[in-house]
């Protein structure tokens, strides 16, 4: 949470979708984020 409030303010960039796998570990191999 502190280090939220010490970053600008973001979001999933527009038309964009993360991508992200699963199994036994859950990950994402592609985010891209819009800083606004």
């Amino acid at each position: 949470e502190e280090w939220l409030a010490r970053i600008p303010a973001f979001r999933i960039k527009t038309g964009t979708e993360p991508i992200t796998f699963g199994g036994h570990v859950f990950g994402i191999e592609n985010l891209i984020l819009d800083w606004s």
